[in-house]
């Protein structure tokens, strides 16, 4: 046994040293001379290492498993940053297109207030108007509405 070895095995087992015998008169063989109290701490030493070499192999395994957890985000996030871009590609597309329209004089476009037949009405509330051929049809139907008094 090496020093180390004696010297760990010593704090281990909280004896202050372990005596040597030889083979001699009493014995018949070498070796060190261990007290009971000494091998049980060294069992207890011995059990907690193989509990913690177990949780070693599960903390890996989980380990492994966040490992390929985070590849798999890494890949979900480059795609996603990918139809990002399609999709800014896209919007910038649009956006040019309307863009051209926008400039293009044989389009145009109206406001309510702006909008002549909604002026020659009188009223931007189409279904108040009783020139309407729906409204003169719904009035055939049904009947007149009740005017607003005002």
């Amino acid at each position: 046994m090496t020093t180390e070895q004696k010297n760990k095995l010593i704090a281990i087992s909280g004896q202050s040293e372990f005596a040597f015998i030889t083979e001699g008169v009493e014995s018949t063989a070498t070796g060190y001379i261990v007290s009971e109290d000494a091998l049980t701490r060294m069992a207890a030493a011995l059990e907690a290492a193989e509990a913690s070499t177990a949780r070693i192999t599960e903390l890996e395994a989980q380990l492994q498993q966040s490992a390929d957890q985070l590849a798999t985000a890494q890949q979900q996030a480059q795609q996603l940053q990918g139809q990002l871009t399609t999709a800014q590609e896209e919007n910038g597309t649009l956006t040019a297109r309307v863009e051209e329209l926008e400039a293009d004089a044989t389009i145009t476009q109206t406001t309510k207030k702006d909008d002549k037949l909604l002026i020659k009405t009188g009223s931007g509330e189409a279904h108040l108007n009783p020139n309407s051929s729906m409204n003169r049809l719904a009035d055939s139907l049904f009947g007149k509405p009740l005017q607003k008094s005002e």
